[in-house]
Parts: structure tokens; sequence; C-alpha cells
């Protein structure tokens, strides 16, 4: 994975990758960091949890309260 930083403040703001669990190519944002993102369209986005923590990308982890 490679990870894309801001040059004035540091925080990352996404990554790319390939990972053939994930489809592919994947890009993973840092939603806080999107200018003019519209709260509803935000809400209404598909969502796909990764068990990244026991390595099973493709399972959703036991759970997601707080993710």
């Amino acid at each position: 994975m490679t990870y894309r930083f801001c040059s004035k403040c540091g925080i990352r703001l996404f990554a790319t990758g390939e990972l053939e669990q994930l489809g592919g190519r994947f890009y993973a944002l840092h939603v806080p960091t999107v200018d003019n993102l519209d709260r509803e369209q935000l809400v209404r986005a598909p969502l796909r949890y990764i068990d990244n923590a026991n390595d099973r990308m493709s399972e959703a982890p036991a759970d997601t309260r707080l993710l």
C-alpha cells in the first residue's frame, strides 16, 4: 500500500494499493480530508468493511460499531 500525505501538515490523505481480495486496485480515502463533501452523499455511499486486524480481507470484522 502507498500512503499520500499533506506536504503542509503531514496528515495522511489517502492510500492506494493492489489486492486481489478487494477486487484489484483500490483507493482508501481519509474522509475528513475531503473538501465540500455533502453529508447526505456520504451517508448514501456504499461501505465495505474488511477485517484487516486478522488478515481476512474478504470478511467484515465481527464488530463494526466503532468503525
